[in-house]
């Protein structure tokens, strides 16, 4: 078998959405794929930095102050600081004008960026085996059980910031004012834990195995782009099976729309069918990467307390 029927035969083996069993060497990643895997893994954190500075450079001082001033008139409230609560209330209001003075088309202020990362350890066949259970309890009515069974099956960075709505949140620090000196305390506090409770949480989800599929394939790219020794050749060849692999542990875990994953494998028998000549083809992966690009990652927006 050729090198484009293998990489056809080991995409759709694992591929569970087109009706395709799992089947024999495409279940486990062999040690040339798990070290490419290995090799790209600083990729993936200097990935996970660049997007944490990047975020983290969109945080706007004056709205953590005016966050973290408004916890603290709470706390103030709970001892009947009432002159220092509306002095850090005063702080807080200056603190958002300064806000939307600077940036009168911002509807979030953000304040906060955390990271979280999850991953799994586990093979195409483990993966199978828990999705079959966890539906199995399903239909039994286990939801719990079911839950339980699916909770680890997650390989993934979150991208979680938060941030002040400016359209709300600065109208209803001010009402509090009134509360206060009308010695309506725990109305105040009812309404600064509401206006606590408004803050904007947008995540965004990227699949590590699609991350590391991509930064795998830009190093097959990269031999792609000259004449290729015997040994190149068969290093090109492992760092698209590798990332193959991945597409399919993103694909097992239920990352992304599952019809495209055909379309992947599509591309790639394309490429590499080209590349078996081991002359230097220029952009040979160009289209792939591009339509991998993003593909995967989700983004949500809710409303959530301040811790």
């Amino acid at each position: 078998m050729n090198f484009k029927k293998q990489l056809i035969a080991a995409f759709a083996a694992v591929s569970l959405v087109a009706g395709l069993a799992t089947a024999g060497e495409a279940d486990k990643p062999t040690q040339a794929q798990q070290n490419a895997t290995a090799n790209v893994q600083s990729g993936v954190q200097d990935k996970v930095q660049s997007i944490a500075k990047e975020k983290r450079d969109t945080l706007i001082q004056e709205a953590v102050d005016a966050l973290a001033k408004t916890a603290q008139a709470l706390a103030a409230l709970d001892k009947n600081g009432t002159e220092t609560a509306l002095k850090l209330l005063a702080e807080a209001t200056g603190k958002l004008e300064i806000v939307v003075a600077a940036h009168p088309d911002l509807a979030v202020a953000p304040v906060a960026v955390e990271i979280e990362a999850y991953d799994v350890y586990a093979d195409l066949p483990s993966i199978f085996e828990a999705r079959r259970v966890a539906t199995h309890y399903l239909v039994d009515g286990r939801i719990q059980s079911a839950r339980e069974t699916i909770e680890p099956l997650r390989s993934e960075m979150i991208v979680r910031v938060t941030g002040i709505p400016l359209a709300t949140y600065p109208e209803a620090i001010k009402a509090v004012v009134p509360l206060i000196k009308d010695g309506k305390v725990e109305e105040a506090k009812a309404a600064l834990q509401t206006a606590l409770s408004t803050l904007v949480v947008e995540e965004t989800v990227i699949p590590l195995p699609i991350l590391r599929a991509q930064l795998l394939i830009e190093q097959a790219a990269e031999l792609a782009e000259s004449k290729r020794s015997k040994d190149e050749q068969e290093q090109l060849q492992v760092f698209v099976s590798a990332a193959i692999y991945q597409l399919a542990l993103a694909e097992a875990l239920g990352y992304g729309d599952p019809a495209t994953y055909l379309v992947f494998a599509a591309e790639i028998a394309k490429v590499t069918d080209m590349l078996n000549d081991r002359k230097a083809h220029k952009g040979a992966f160009d289209k792939l990467q591009s339509d991998m690009k993003d593909f995967g990652t989700t983004h949500t927006s809710t409303a959530k307390p301040a811790k």
